[in-house]
């Protein structure tokens, strides 16, 4: 596509075929960054909803992590000491590694399921 190009500009394209001339300005250059970004766009929309997933994993109050063997003994530790609600609470706490919130994810759906 044309309007990807660098220093290609959508509102030379649109005056060079003859058309948008009514159109706001400020709509086309929103246009162009839709067209120019989406890549980038689509990704970073991607990673706010993971975090919104991530803010939405409620973590049980009574979830032992200090038997929690698959995650670091340094993620346990701190995750007993601040007994984090939220998956999303969790991967602030310093120490605490995608890995092990990746296994705590698993570990608290096996919690909750034999709680059940």
């Amino acid at each position: 596509m044309v309007a990807k190009r660098p220093g290609v500009s959508l509102a030379a394209l649109f005056a060079a075929a003859g058309v948008g001339a009514d159109a706001a300005a400020e709509a086309i250059v929103a246009a162009e960054i839709e067209i120019k970004y989406d890549g980038y766009l689509a990704r970073e929309r991607e990673a706010a909803a993971r975090l919104a997933e991530l803010a939405a994993f409620v973590l049980p109050h009574d979830l032992p992590y200090l038997e929690l063997r698959t995650l670091a003994t340094e993620a346990r530790q701190k995750l007993d000491r601040v007994r984090p609600s939220s998956l999303a609470q969790a991967a602030r706490v310093p120490g605490v590694t995608p890995s092990d919130l990746h296994n705590l994810v698993l570990e608290a759906t096996r919690w909750r399921r034999r709680v059940a």
